[in-house]
């Protein structure tokens, strides 16, 4: 089978860092790769760099430019002449909507599939949408989407469960697991010492992730508490100067995008996310599986995939937050631990190709 895969570009987000762990999973002598990426500029090159030494095949519509350009559904539909697909699979919004034009406008015979990976979007639940939605995700073979909240979600939108297939994300636990420690006294200069405590949040600064919110809980926390982010996006500036605002840029660190978070979840004390809503968090699974303590938002797409109802926190309580972040911290009892990573085990790499080579077939 000759299966290609469409994004907009490979930014550092979750879906595109998923595409990276999987799409070289799924090639195999039966299964031959390709990733066409809309638009290059705004693609981490390491990304594009680690595909292709997989052996994926990765080819840019254009260089640069807005995603939102009425000549692309014509710039895909010239692509796929000039290749030959059995298979073609889009992922997030606007590129699903270009290529169920184009299936549709051009009556094409290869077999369409979408993974929505996320809970909400600017479009679900307004009315205005629905019959342009509806006629969208109908053009398409196969919806996959990678938990239950999702696919409750588009089975009440659409109102075609029959096409939807719950397939959830895998992790690739052996890369996890043989990453090395890191000395963490070297991120934050001085303040390095043996009492100090170290909290990381991975994620995109960008909604529905709350790197401010959580700003506001270290407030609440112990002077030698240190919280470290790792990731960029449009909120990192403005998260920042509130860091300065508030006067605690001291004990606050700002990583950017990092290529060792594998090491920094198993060298950390904490790992938390706080976000609004998931589609399926994939830190999630992967904090849990670092063999430290996870505490995140209790929200869909985390509430639904952790060990433990400790592992959860209700948003907009700061106090509470920052209390359970220092037990979690001061935890001697590994029984949470292990409960962590037996749940993190249930999302294999493996599983997520087997569904979807069952769907392929």
């Amino acid at each position: 089978m000759n299966i290609l895969h469409i994004i907009n570009n490979m930014a550092n987000g979750g879906a595109e860092r998923l595409l990276v762990d999987f799409l070289p999973q799924l090639k195999s002598d039966q299964c031959d790769i390709s990733l066409l990426v809309i638009v290059e500029s705004t693609s981490l090159p390491e990304y594009i760099q680690e595909l292709r030494d997989s052996g994926i095949h990765v080819y840019f519509l254009k260089h640069s430019g807005s995603l939102y350009d009425l000549k692309l559904p014509f710039a895909i539909q010239k692509f796929l002449n000039q290749k030959h697909f059995d298979i073609v699979h889009a992922h997030l919004f606007p590129a699903f909507y270009y290529v169920a034009l184009v299936k549709r406008m051009f009556r094409r015979k290869e077999r369409y599939y979408f993974t929505e990976h996320s809970i909400h979007n600017k479009r679900i639940d307004d009315s205005r949408f629905r019959s342009l939605e509806k006629w969208v995700y109908n053009a398409f073979d196969n919806l996959i989407v990678i938990s239950s909240p999702i696919k409750d979600k588009l089975d009440q939108w659409i109102g075609n469960s029959e096409k939807t297939v719950l397939v959830r994300n895998g992790l690739n636990l052996s890369k996890l697991q043989s990453a090395e420690l890191k000395d963490l006294s070297t991120i934050d200069g001085a303040l390095g010492h043996k009492d100090r405590k170290y909290i990381l949040m991975t994620a995109r600064f960008d909604h529905p992730k709350r790197q401010d919110l959580l700003l506001e809980v270290s407030q609440s926390l112990p002077e030698n508490y240190t919280i470290v982010f790792a990731g960029e996006g449009p909120q990192l500036n403005s998260c920042r100067s509130l860091a300065e605002e508030m006067g605690i840029s001291h004990r606050i660190v700002f990583l950017g995008h990092r290529n060792d978070i594998a090491s920094l979840m198993k060298s950390v004390d904490l790992n938390i996310l706080y976000s609004e809503y998931e589609g399926m968090s994939g830190v999630t699974i992967e904090a849990m599986a670092s063999g430290q303590p996870f505490l995140g938002s209790d929200v869909p797409g985390i509430n639904d995939i952790v060990a433990s109802p400790l592992n959860l926190f209700k948003n907009n309580q700061a106090t509470e937050i920052a209390n359970k972040i220092v037990a979690l911290c001061s935890l001697s009892d590994t029984s949470l631990l292990n409960l962590q990573m037996e749940q993190s085990e249930k999302f294999t790499m493996k599983a997520m190709v087997e569904g979807y080579l069952k769907l392929y077939r």
